[in-house]
C-alpha cells in the first residue's frame, strides 16, 4: 500500500478529543499545584517515556499515523521510518519469541501474564517509539491519551537512563495524571470508545509499531473494522 493516510476524516474528530485531554490535563496540573504546591519536572527532549511499551486504541495510533504521512511525506523521515519500523518489528518479536516462546495475543490487564513478561522484556532493551527521532515526537499534536496523561513530579533523576524504571514497579516520582484523580481515565476512556463507535472502528489496544504495520500492509479494517 502506497504511504498515504487512511480514514483521513477521523483527523478532526481525534483533534477534538485531544483538545478536551489537554483541558483535562491542565486542570488537574492546576489543582494538583493548589494542593501539593509541586509542578511537573517534564522538559523538552527527555525521551524517557518513549522508550517505554504503550497500547493505545485503533485510532489514537491511526491518527499519529496520519499526521505522520501528512507532514513528513516524501522526505527523509518516511524513508527512515519504514527502515527503523521494519527494525523494530524484527525487535519485537524476537523478545516475545524469548520471552512467551512465540508469537501470542497480549492484553494490556496487568493481571495477564502475557503482557507484564513481554512489556518487562521490552522496557529493559530500551526501544524507541517508531515516532521518536532525534529525542523529539514527531507526533506531539496527535501523541495518544497516555502520553499526554505521563510526568515526573519529583526527581528529574528519575528520567535519567539509568534509573530506568521497571513498569510494573512504583515509581514515586514518574506517574500517570489518572493516579491523581481516577475520573480523568474513566472519562477519557468513555470518550475515547465513543469516538470509535462514531467513526465504525472496533475499540482495542494496539501498538503505534503495529498499527503502522497494519495499515502499510493493508489490514487495518481486517482487525479494526466495524461490519456495515
Amino acid at each position: 500500500m502506497p504511504f498515504q493516510m487512511l480514514l483521513p476524516e477521523s483527523t478532526e474528530t481525534m483533534k477534538e478529543y485531544y483538545e478536551g485531554n489537554d483541558y483535562i490535563v491542565k486542570e488537574v496540573l492546576k489543582q494538583n499545584f493548589e494542593i501539593n504546591n509541586i509542578n511537573p519536572l517534564c522538559r523538552k527532549n527527555c525521551p524517557l517515556c518513549c522508550y517505554q511499551l504503550i497500547l493505545v486504541s485503533p485510532l489514537e495510533a491511526l491518527t499519529a499515523f496520519n499526521y505522520f504521512v501528512m507532514k513528513y511525506k516524501n522526505t527523509e523521515y518516511e524513508k527512515k521510518f519504514l527502515e527503523r519500523g521494519f527494525k523494530l518489528d524484527e525487535k519485537t518479536r524476537e523478545i516475545m519469541v524469548n520471552t512467551l516462546g512465540g508469537i501470542v495475543d497480549i492484553q494490556p490487564e496487568k493481571e495477564d501474564k502475557n503482557f507484564i513478561s513481554y512489556a518487562i522484556a521490552y522496557n529493559l532493551e530500551k526501544i524507541p517509539c517508531i515516532y521518536l527521532e532525534n529525542n523529539e515526537c514527531l507526533i506531539y499534536p496527535f501523541r495518544p491519551s497516555v502520553c499526554r496523561f505521563q510526568f515526573n513530579f519529583n526527581n528529574v533523576k528519575n528520567c535519567d537512563f539509568q534509573n530506568y524504571p521497571n513498569p510494573f514497579k512504583k515509581n514515586k516520582g514518574i506517574m500517570n495524571l489518572s493516579s491523581l484523580d481516577s475520573r480523568i481515565i474513566e472519562g477519557v476512556n468513555k470518550d475515547l470508545i465513543n469516538v470509535h463507535n462514531y467513526l465504525n472502528i472496533e475499540f482495542g489496544f494496539v501498538t503505534l509499531l503495529t498499527c503502522a504495520s497494519l495499515i502499510l500492509s493493508n489490514q487495518f479494517f481486517d482487525f479494526f473494522g466495524k461490519e456495515h
